[in-house]
């Protein structure tokens, strides 16, 4: 008897648990391959979106397979591995000679040389990505949608070719470029382009500047032929711009407390702090060095996940402006080399729990390098900043840090053990600093959602009722028609058409008077002679 009362419960449960594991919705995520900062940005929305019974998986390349076994991802995520070949070890050395340059004062040419051959080889990974059985694996899942990082090449060319509903989400800081190209205009005379710190009150030269980076943008951005061959293979008929263009919603990783302040259309939204986060606690030997700082506190250094090599003479620099000060330090030590005659201050780590660290009591500081993930966490927490950017979006970064006065910024090229030492102390004496991140930070704080949810929130609703009703206007325009180029045209027209008349007008009236003048004199010169009195 009990048997058989014990077979409907058992059936039930069964019933439930598929029920549970049943998802109204599968979504792609593409950001690269599964490296840095941009993946760590994009599992925080993936995470929301399961709490949301949305399934989602993740391409990630045999590189980076490790995120398949990660102890919370491999539970919430599905993953398609892409072969590669390649190790860890190769990839992050893509970076390498980028960050190499820039750490040693390298010029702008060597930095574009440097860019360059990255972009060459991110789009040979497509390759790897556009094979017959990894296609296949794609076609068979029936995605409803991808959410794609426009910053890797071939990630638009996948979200092109699976011909399904595109959400693009940018990990860095306030990318002007990409939200032009996704139908969000933007004034430059108040919007300044990205990756060049350029300030946001912008001077005449400034402005100068700032519209000569929007054509070297604009020339760089849709001359894109490298993927050309993949796209004539598997006949994708849309650019890359194209691509971007007919995007159905954005999700853009800013925030106007601490980035520009900019005008948004309807399909976009501003997510920006997707990782921050209430800390956890840290690790018993962490917990012990933090506390042993006493009421100096601690300092946070770190450089990133696309920095793997620090030049020796830069080691030795931050290790004696460490060592000058009575803060305690935690280092990011990347180096293959073992890290020596570091002062006793000084903690090296070849991973960082980067969040939980600055939501610590005893952390006073965050020197890094100018990431956007970093950013918000610093700003989460309340931790005033200092930031030595090399690439990328970083020296925006670094110049809105400055600007709502929450920290101070290094130049890499400029730097000294001094300068360190000053630039550290000046942040953690002068109250301002910490004032104004506090103040920032509860503002940050005071929403009626997170970044991550508002981000799942957009995802879910452009599934359920589609975008149209978000789309961007300026698609149904051309360059002359948006610039508003035919109206001062004919404008123009018809002010020239005006002063045209105006000016024949004036001129006939002109020979009019002169010819009655002449007459007038003429008849007072026969009256004068015929009377021999004078004429009128």
């Amino acid at each position: 008897m009990e048997k058989s009362n014990s077979v409907p419960v058992l059936c039930c449960l069964v019933l439930a648990c598929c029920f549970s594991m049943s998802y109204s919705y599968k979504v792609l995520f593409f950001n690269g391959m599964g490296e840095g900062s941009h993946y760590t940005a994009a599992s925080a929305i993936g995470e929301a979106l399961v709490e949301r019974d949305i399934a989602v998986t993740f391409v990630i390349s045999d590189t980076f397979i490790s995120r398949s076994t990660h102890p919370l991802h491999s539970k919430l995520f599905d993953f398609e591995v892409i072969p590669t070949g390649k190790s860890k070890e190769e990839v992050e050395k893509r970076f390498e000679p980028l960050a190499i340059n820039v750490l040693k004062g390298g010029s702008l040419k060597g930095s574009i040389q440097c860019l360059t051959d990255i972009l060459k080889e991110l789009s040979a990974d497509c390759e790897s990505l556009f094979q017959p059985e990894v296609i296949l694996r794609f076609n068979i899942h029936d995605f409803d949608m991808i959410v794609y990082d426009p910053a890797w090449p071939c990630t638009a060319l996948l979200a092109e070719y699976l011909n399904i509903t595109k959400v693009s989400f940018i990990p860095p800081a306030l990318v002007a470029g990409f939200l032009r190209f996704h139908g969000n205009p933007l004034n430059p005379a108040i919007v300044a382009e990205s990756g060049f710190g350029l300030p946001v009150k912008m001077s005449f030269i400034n402005k100068v500047q700032n519209v000569a980076l929007i054509i070297i943008h604009e020339i760089f951005l849709t001359q894109r032929s490298e993927l050309d061959n993949i796209r004539e293979r598997f006949n994708i008929n849309k650019s890359w711009k194209e691509s971007l263009e007919t995007t159905s919603f954005v999700l853009a990783s800013s925030d106007p407390i601490i980035d520009q302040r900019i005008p948004v259309m309807p399909n976009v939204a501003l997510v920006g702090g997707v990782t921050t986060n209430p800390s956890n606690p840290l690790s018993d030997d962490l917990e012990e060095f933090m506390q042993s700082s006493g009421d100096h506190g601690v300092i946070i250094f770190a450089l990133g996940s696309y920095v793997s090599h620090l030049p020796d003479d830069l080691v030795k620099l931050f290790q004696d402006a460490f060592s000058k000060l009575p803060q305690k330090v935690i280092w990011q030590w990347k180096n293959k080399a073992e890290a020596t005659d570091m002062p006793e201050s000084v903690k090296t780590m070849s991973w960082l729990p980067q969040n939980d660290l600055l939501g610590h009591n005893k952390t006073r500081l965050f020197f890094y390098q100018g990431g956007n993930n970093g950013l918000y966490e610093a700003i989460y927490h309340a931790v005033p900043l200092l930031v030595m950017p090399l690439f990328g979006d970083q020296p925006d970064v670094a110049q809105r840090v400055v600007e709502r006065e929450v920290g101070l910024k290094l130049d890499v090229t400029k730097i000294t053990s001094e300068s360190v030492v000053e630039a550290i102390t000046t942040i953690l004496t002068d109250g301002k600093y910490q004032k104004n991140i506090k103040v920032i930070s509860e503002v940050f704080r005071d929403r009626p959602d997170t970044p991550r949810e508002r981000a799942a929130f957009w995802i879910e609703h452009v599934l359920k009722h589609g975008a149209d009703h978000l789309r961007s206007p300026v698609h149904d325009l051309n360059f002359i028609q948006l610039n508003l180029w035919d109206v001062y045209g004919f404008l123009l027209l018809c002010l020239s058409l005006v002063l045209y008349i105006y000016t024949v007008s004036v001129g006939s009236f002109a020979v009019v008077s002169s010819s009655r003048a002449t007459l007038r004199i003429k008849e007072d010169a026969n009256t004068e002679a015929r009377t021999g009195f004078p004429g009128r």
